[in-house]
């Protein structure tokens, strides 16, 4: 125990000593406590300080008084004096700690609770101090340790149920004791509860919510757990029901459903389910969002058999009930008055009240007339060339599109007439055409036209100048042609193109080449009604120097003054031989004057 100085103060004149013997200073103490010392014989020793006040008589030269703290743990001192006949004093302090008792608690089982045969206590507890258990209740009474502190004893009951007491406490140094009574109750294991669940059957399909009964042993709550939200309803006559609500997610789920009796003696039974909260299976397969009809439709699709198929909407005046035959249906609708966008829903429900819906927009439209086409030009069986036009009626804002023996084409109905270029298919022959409009699908007019084609121009032939031949100024163009036609001579190699006639099926057409010595390449054509054209080219050089390089002919070329009109071609000799004009016709030249000498 731990000791410290005593404290006291003695008259030395007067003999008076007043001395602590017990308790030791400092020594932790009960709010009542045994104090003892010694004295001066015959004089009484007062008690003061934080104690109640007192006196206690010194007989043998000792003094033996009960000290009474005030409450509150803590330092107290107290103060012992003697006071001698003639006003001397002695006196001795104690100082010492007071202790309420020890920090002990139960903490389980809680008041009250029932058990078969026993409990366990545990709770917090002072170390180095026993625990003491004792009462009626058990027969397990005796001293316990705290370890840590903290205790757990496992107490037998004794015989017979009811309610049994239990008392545990510590005492320390001081005296000082903490002391806890348990009630609880001791009472014999009942029967196992029994339950089982009349509704639903087990694996069964059943929805985010579903009713479950059953029955159960009546006293005590049905406890439900598992693939459920918790929670308890009452056994009632020995009957069950409780709105279940599964866990998030479909698929399996298993629901147990529980009752105590007491701990450790119960009964349950397990319901296993198949949640889905999916609507029945139900898709539109036709006719496509949007489209376009007369007077109604048939809509088709996949269903689940066994529910009925219920049609709705202000689009159609089929609304009703269908069957689902094979998995599949097929609903005629009939719509509603005006033309206008029509919505039609359909929609299954299963047994569990979950539905599924579609809904399809389709426009009605009032079909248009059957437009007409006819052909004005060419007239039926004529000849054509390979590219020719085509002009007829036709019925205003739709076009009209080309399609037979022929490129396709697409020609616009303007003021119901159209006009049509055709490239008829390779080949002479007969080609059939034909020319559609279209008002709508499957509404359609057309026109028939057959002609015979022809890719054969006129005739046309070059036989002078010799191809690859070479003059100095121009050439004579010369040949067999087709009377008639006009002929029509270009080229870059010329600058005489223009437009000459054909006369008793041969032409002679003076040309003047262009600019500059080199190939020059002229063409000469006609043109047919039919549009076939037949083409022929010359090919020869201009030569201006061709006298100085050809033996036997010494000449100076001749100027032309203007070739395309009426003019003078100055014809220069040699030097000093002179100058001679001579007149020249349009595409003309004069032949030059040769020097003989």
């Amino acid at each position: 125990m731990p000791t410290g100085p005593i404290n006291f103060a003695a008259d030395a004149i007067a003999g008076l000593l007043v001395k602590v013997l017990t308790p030791a200073a400092g020594t932790s103490v009960a709010s009542t406590f045994l104090a003892t010392g010694s004295c001066l014989t015959g004089t009484p020793v007062l008690v003061s300080g934080d104690a109640n006040v007192a006196s206690t008589p010194c007989a043998s030269g000792l003094f033996s008084t009960a000290v009474t703290l005030p409450s509150g743990t803590g330092t107290r001192t107290i103060y012992f004096t003697q006071i001698s006949s003639n006003g001397l004093t002695g006196s001795a302090a104690l100082s010492v700690t007071l202790d309420q008792g020890p920090i002990f608690a139960i903490l389980s089982p809680a008041s009250g609770s029932s058990f078969q045969n026993g409990i366990t206590i545990t709770g917090t507890c002072e170390d180095a101090l026993s625990i003491i258990v004792s009462g009626t209740g058990t027969v397990s009474s005796g001293t316990y340790t705290c370890s840590n502190g903290a205790f757990s004893i496992p107490l037998l009951y004794s015989a017979n149920d009811g309610t049994k007491v239990i008392t545990a406490s510590q005492t320390n140094a001081g005296g000082q004791v903490t002391s806890i009574t348990l009630s609880t109750i001791r009472a014999s294991a009942p029967a196992n509860p029994v339950l089982s669940i009349s509704s639903p059957t087990a694996n069964s399909i059943v929805g985010s919510s579903f009713l479950v009964s059953g029955a159960c042993t009546a006293a005590y709550p049905v406890v439900i757990s598992g693939d459920a939200t918790g929670n308890t309803t009452s056994c009632s006559s020995g009957a069950f029901s409780a709105t279940i609500t599964p866990t998030a997610g479909d698929g399996a789920k298993v629901i147990r459903f529980t009752q105590t009796a007491v701990p450790g003696i119960s009964g349950f039974v397990d319901l296993a389910v198949t949640v889905n909260t999916q609507g029945p299976t139900l898709t539109i397969a036709s006719p496509a969002a949007n489209s376009n009809f007369s007077t109604g439709y048939t809509l088709t699709g996949t269903c689940t058999n066994g529910l009925p198929i219920t049609v709705a909407g202000t689009g159609t005046t089929s609304g009703g009930s269908y069957s689902c035959a094979s998995s599949a249906y097929s609903i005629p609708i009939v719509y509603t008055a005006n033309d206008e966008a029509k919505s039609v829903s359909i929609s299954q429900t299963n047994a569990l009240g979950y539905a599924t819906t579609r809904t399809l927009s389709t426009n009605r439209v009032t079909p248009p007339a059957t437009p007409v086409v006819a052909i004005t030009s060419p007239a039926a069986n004529a000849t054509v060339g390979t590219t020719f036009t085509v002009t007829g009626t036709c019925s205003s804002n739709y076009s009209v599109v080309t399609s037979g023996n022929g490129t396709a084409a697409q020609a616009a109905c303007s003021s119901g007439n159209f006009t049509a270029s055709v490239t008829a298919s390779a080949g002479d022959g007969v080609k059939n055409l034909t020319f559609t409009q279209t008002a709508a699908p499957g509404i359609t007019g057309s026109a028939n036209l057959q002609v015979t084609v022809t890719s054969a121009g006129p005739t046309l032939t070059l036989t002078g100048p010799a191809n690859s031949s070479s003059a100095q100024v121009g050439i004579t163009l010369a040949g067999a042609c087709t009377n008639g036609l006009p002929i029509t001579v270009s080229g870059s190699g010329t600058v005489s193109g223009g437009t000459y006639a054909c006369s008793s099926g041969a032409y002679s057409i003076p040309v003047a080449y262009s600019d500059t010595d080199g190939a020059k390449s002229i063409s000469v054509a006609q043109s047919n009604a039919l549009g076939n054209t037949t083409t022929v080219t010359s090919n020869t050089t201009r030569n201006s120097d061709l006298w100085k390089t050809n033996p036997g002919l010494r000449y100076a070329p001749p100027t032309l003054v203007n070739p395309l009109e009426i003019g003078v071609a100055t014809i220069a000799g040699r030097p000093g031989t002179g100058v001679y004009p001579t007149a020249v016709a349009r595409g003309a030249y004069n032949s030059p004057t040769f020097d003989k000498t």
